[in-house]
């Protein structure tokens, strides 16, 4: 009983005063001394005393932590460690920040006091402040992500799990789902857990995304390998893929990087020397990158990355190139089929193991890759037990891994090693809330508080010389260590681990038996402990294994690094190989389908046609530019055009893809009178999915399940490459499915569709066609074989993409005025008439997307709401919102993109101010054009220079890149549309 512990009799049962009569300290010494002793059950209740008399005390509850783990109470002993740290976090505040515990504290200096604690890897108190910020500002993600990190940094998993699980399910978003990914890899809850957390990952973010047959095109006869991460800089990462780099074979692959940041230091600036091809892809949207690996010719993408923070899985989904490879950083399964390969090295996996991949698992050696030290390692020198008299344990470890199973192990080894004691080094453990709490764990298992020891963190080679003052480094089991075994063994530190049956249990003991250390290696839970044990009390086998450890790595394969990139070489060129049979070569021979305009096609077969739309002449003078051009900046640019007759064409027995604006009959791949495919590139060659001889005026399809073809009776065709993109929507298909479907005589015929759009491209078919149409969605390379086809010839244009020749003329992008105003039309009646607002309000478009950004878009603003605008953020409004707003808007300022198409629904007064990168290849008569056709008002330009644009004019980023405009030269633009309104 615990007054019996205190020294006196019981307290006789009727009375109720008992241990609370005792003093605070007297009860926390009892109770410390009874837990020592193995009486767990009062310590329980001498600590819970303590805590009650002590509320406020953070002390009371890790003490009463370590009893209730001692009791196998895990779930109590979580919530008052919860407690303990909070309260731990409240003293810390009060000492360094007291303002901060005020009820109405200012929200900003919480948030910041929050990310300073943050970057000091003080997370207990960091996730204390970011809880409160959480509770008062439910509806901001990112608060929830932090306080996510700031929990899995201190080793609270199961809550970091339940912060990014609120917000994946309230903010569904890829990047917040494989922040999730990455905690469960620490919990292990089932061996399946991360597969099956991989395959929801891919149901809910890239299912939907469109996907690309890519063929093997071996640009310049070398296969072309893409490695994508998150930075290249001196990292964890690089200290594996810089000796790759170096020692790849250039003569016969060709290198490209993709950066997710710039390069600052000397190992990013020599990975960067060696690429043939170095993307900066930070400030590129999903598709965009994919665009971007296609147009590069990219054979094999690599991501270096994974499910960790930075990642741009997305990318991959949508499969830019002809084999995806997982390998390096995260070798867990992403749960995308998308990914061919994923590497491991030889001795990761047991039979079985491939059932928990979506990606083939290849086997590329005795190593996962070379590894070379930043620093030069000075010798390890004896151990320092011979010194010291005792035996110092380390890990160096993220605090995740040290779960409770893992610290009761330790436990056991230390208390069979009384002198023993156990450093914790990472630089999450400078958080004292953090030691306090892994003192208490240990404590629960009878490991007293001063044995173990958390000496302050250091980086670069202090970090490395820091392996010496241990005599044994202990890897963590469930989740052992890649980069921490390495740093110890090139360091020539032991490491002892447990070999597991899983591939994230094997990873030291794949590398420990690739240097030769094999002693090293527990096959048992009892084996690890005996092995510890008996290296600690037999200091002269440990000097002698520590003097091998270091030659043992030398001469390992991970110091081979030629030899790892020949093996790494030969895998590529075997996933090649395995590829070839179904790539289409470019200049695939023979090509015997004769590339043909419908209406050359409809000529020689007889097809009907009839005219919906007659031929227009279009007019329209220049935009005006601020600032003032150089005077033969626009000397390419065409004042007007002739807009050719709109027709419909029905053909017979054609094939259409998903995804394609080509069409193929049995005899001929058919075209429209506008691409010249002597000049132009067709969506369909540039994701891989056509081949085209220009000199041949020929192509062929790549080869397509023929299994898998629907058929119909009678349809109408209105696929695009582009059609996912709002502007080449409104502008070149949906004006061809009005013209189609005015009238009515073509009622009840299947409108072919690609699938996969946005909701309001859905909905403008909706309005459009009316409720009662029959809609046929086409996913991306699918086919459908119909009888009877009808085809509505462009009724817009602009080139997807040039081939890489200087140009003679710029496009522009032209339009059918009939066509364009009688779809402004019919959406309206599809929406009960033209929306009313006599306000008529002027408009700041707010461009959300990553491309073609305006740096200084904050400045300008802040200025135009001085003058009264609205600002406005179209992607997140409904169609029905988009064409009621612009319908009644006085003036649109925004940047060239999607957004501005809307300007068709503006009336004839209303200007448009378009700021527009300052770029020769720009298509600056485009939106002149559109406004022309739709009978809007006038438009503007401010022109701003490119941040750092590509080299080549015609690289397909140049007309992407960000850009800056003057606020003075949009001021301007903006009071000369007043003018012109007025």
């Amino acid at each position: 009983m615990p007054d019996q512990a205190l020294g006196r009799p019981a307290t006789p049962p009727e009375f109720a005063v008992s241990l609370l009569g005792h003093e605070t300290q007297e009860l926390l010494s009892t109770g410390a001394a009874c837990l020592a002793n193995g009486d767990a059950e009062t310590a329980e209740a001498l600590f819970r005393g303590a805590a009650i008399k002590r509320p406020w005390d953070p002390e009371t509850r890790y003490q009463l932590a370590s009893a209730q783990i001692a009791l196998g109470k895990p779930e109590d002993a979580l919530r008052t460690l919860a407690e303990a740290r909070d309260q731990h976090a409240r003293l810390i505040l009060q000492a360094h920040a007291p303002d901060a515990l005020k009820v109405d504290a200012d929200p900003q200096q919480l948030l910041e006091l929050a990310n300073l604690f943050y970057s000091r890897n003080h997370m207990a108190t960091a996730a204390s402040l970011f809880q409160r910020l959480v509770d008062s500002n439910p509806d901001i993600p990112n608060l929830r992500l932090q306080l996510g990190l700031a929990l899995q940094h201190q080793g609270r998993v199961e809550e970091s799990i339940a912060a990014f699980e609120s917000i994946e399910r309230r903010w569904p978003h890829p990047q917040h789902h494989s922040f999730l990914h990455y905690a469960l890899a620490f919990q292990r809850a089932t061996p399946d857990a991360m597969y099956q957390e991989g395959l929801r990952y891919a149901a809910a973010h890239t299912a939907h995304l469109p996907k690309r047959k890519r063929p093997l095109i071996r640009p310049e006869g070398k296969l072309r390998i893409g490695y994508f991460a998150p930075l290249f800089n001196q990292h964890q990462l690089t200290k594996f893929f810089l000796p790759v780099m170096e020692n790849h074979d250039k003569d016969r692959f060709s290198l490209v990087c993709y950066s997710g940041s710039p390069t600052t230091d000397a190992t990013g600036k020599a990975i960067q020397a060696r690429a043939d091809i170095w993307r900066d892809v930070s400030q590129m949207d999903d598709e965009g990158f994919a665009l971007q690996v296609a147009a590069d010719e990219v054979d094999i993408l690599v991501d270096l990355w994974g499910h960790t923070a930075g990642n741009r899985l997305p990318v991959f989904a949508r499969k830019p190139a002809a084999i995806n490879l997982s390998w390096l950083n995260y070798v867990e399964t992403t749960g995308l089929t998308e990914f061919d390969y994923v590497l491991h090295a030889d001795g990761y996996d047991l039979p079985g193991a491939q059932a928990l991949y979506t990606e083939t698992i290849r086997p590329i050696g005795p190593v996962l890759a070379p590894f070379r030290q930043f620093f030069d390692m000075p010798p390890a020198g004896d151990t320092p037990m011979l010194k010291n008299r005792f035996m110092t344990f380390g890990c160096f470890g993220h605090p995740a891994k040290l779960t409770l199973g893992v610290i009761e192990t330790w436990a056991q080894i230390l208390k069979a090693v009384p002198t023993a004691r156990l450093v914790l080094r990472s630089g999450y453990f400078d958080d004292p809330a953090l030691q306090r709490t892994i003192r208490a764990q240990f404590a629960a298992f009878g490991v007293a508080a001063e044995r173990i020891e958390f000496p302050a963190f250091a980086t670069g080679a202090a970090y490395l010389d820091t392996y010496r003052t241990v005599d044994l480094i202990l890897d963590p089991f469930t989740y052992g260590g890649l980069t921490t075994t390495l740093d110890a063994v090139s360091a020539g530190i032991p490491v002892l681990t447990q070999e597991g049956r899983y591939m994230q249990d094997r990873i030291a003991s794949v590398t420990l038996r690739a240097c030769g250390l094999s002693e090293l290696i527990a096959p048992t839970r009892e084996a690890y402990v005996e092995t510890a044990v008996a290296l600690a009390t037999d200091p002269a086998r440990l000097n002698t294994l520590r003097a091998a450890v270091r030659q043992g790595f030398e001469t390992s394969p991970y110091r081979d690094e030629a030899g790892f990139t020949r093996r790494l070489e030969a895998e590529f060129e075997a996933m090649a190989e395995a590829k070839a049979p179904v790539a289409v070569e470019r200049t695939a021979s023979p090509l015997t389908l004769p590339f043909l305009t419908e209406a050359e096609y409809a000529q020689r077969v007889g097809a009907p046609q009839e005219v919906l739309y007659e031929a227009e002449r279009v007019e329209g003078g220049p935009p005006l530019l601020f600032p003032e051009p150089e005077p033969d900046f626009f000397d390419l640019l065409p004042l007007g055009y002739d807009f050719p007759a709109v027709t419909l064409t029905t053909l017979r027995d054609v094939v259409v893809r998903g995804k394609s604006n080509l069409l193929t009959p049995p005899d001929a791949i058919l075209r429209h009178q506008f691409f010249n495919p002597a000049s132009e590139i067709a969506t369909e060659e540039f994701y891989g999915r056509l081949a085209f001889s220009a000199d041949h005026g020929a192509g062929a399809w790549a080869p397509s399940d023929p299994s898998d073809v629907d058929d119909l009776s009678e349809a109408a065709v209105f696929t695009d490459g582009v059609a996912f993109n709002y502007a080449h929507w409104m502008t070149e298909v949906l004006p061809r499915i009005a013209a189609f479907v005015r009238g009515g005589a073509h009622a009840g015929v299947p409108l072919i569709i690609d699938s996969d759009l946005h909701a309001n491209i859905e909905r403008s078919v909706a309005l459009v066609a009316g409720p009662d149409a029959v809609i046929y969605r086409l996913a991306p390379n699918k086919l459908v074989r119909v009888g009877v086809l009808h085809s509505v010839s462009p009724t817009g244009y602009i080139a997807f993409k040039n081939r890489p020749q200087p140009l003679e003329t710029i496009g522009q992008g032209i339009f059918s005025p009939q066509a364009l105003r009688q779809t402004i039309d019919q959406l309206r009646r599809g929406m009960g008439g033209r929306p009313a607002d006599k306000t008529r309000p002027k408009l700041f478009l707010r461009r959300r997307s990553g491309a073609r950004h305006i740096v200084n878009e904050a400045e300008i603003q802040e200025a135009l709401v001085a003058r009264g605008f609205v600002v406005l953020e179209p992607e997140r409004l409904t169609l029905e919102e988009q064409v009621a707003v612009y319908s009644n808007a006085g003036m649109i300022v925004g940047a060239t993109g999607a957004a501005i198409t809307n300007l068709v629904f503006c009336q004839p007064d209303c200007p448009t101010v378009v700021m527009i990168p300052k770029f020769r290849q720009t298509a600056y008569w485009y939106w002149r054009a559109m406004a022309a056709a739709a009978g809007t008002g006038p438009i503007l330009h401010v022109t701003g220079e490119q941040i750092n644009p590509p080299a080549d004019p015609f690289d397909p980023l140049a007309l992407h890149a960000n850009f800056a405009v003057e606020l003075k030269d949009v001021l301007a633009a903006v009071d000369a549309a007043d003018t012109i309104r007025s």
